[in-house]
């Protein structure tokens, strides 16, 4: 909300009374349900630097981060079968030192 808030107060008109403000600011945070904190705010800085009006916000919050979010409803769609948000980091092979001195004395390499 902080950051719409910013957003709001750079481009607001000075007819934009306080009631038209929180109704602007509900409207805008139900538009942008759901994106995670840090895509929000990077689309929110993009709107503190172009936008001149209020109408421009969050068109240019999702023109800025619209991809990225994409992307990330269909990771987390892609592993709904699983119980982690996020594909889990890949199991990095390890191989046993013993194992491996058994295998060059077997072969016959000392």
């Amino acid at each position: 909300m902080s950051q719409l808030g910013a957003c709001l107060t750079l481009v607001s008109p000075s007819g934009l009374t306080a009631d038209d403000r929180k109704e602007w600011l509900a409207i805008a945070m139900q538009t942008l349900s759901g994106i995670p904190a840090d895509l929000l705010k990077r689309g929110c800085e993009a709107a503190r630097l172009k936008c001149r009006f209020p109408s421009e916000i969050v068109p240019t919050i999702m023109e800025t981060i619209g991809k990225q979010w994409e992307w990330r409803k269909q990771d987390a769609r892609q592993c709904e079968w699983t119980n982690e948000r996020y594909p889990p980091e890949p199991v990095k092979e390890c191989v046993d030192p013993k194992l491996i001195r058994d295998l060059i004395r077997s072969i016959g390499q000392g």
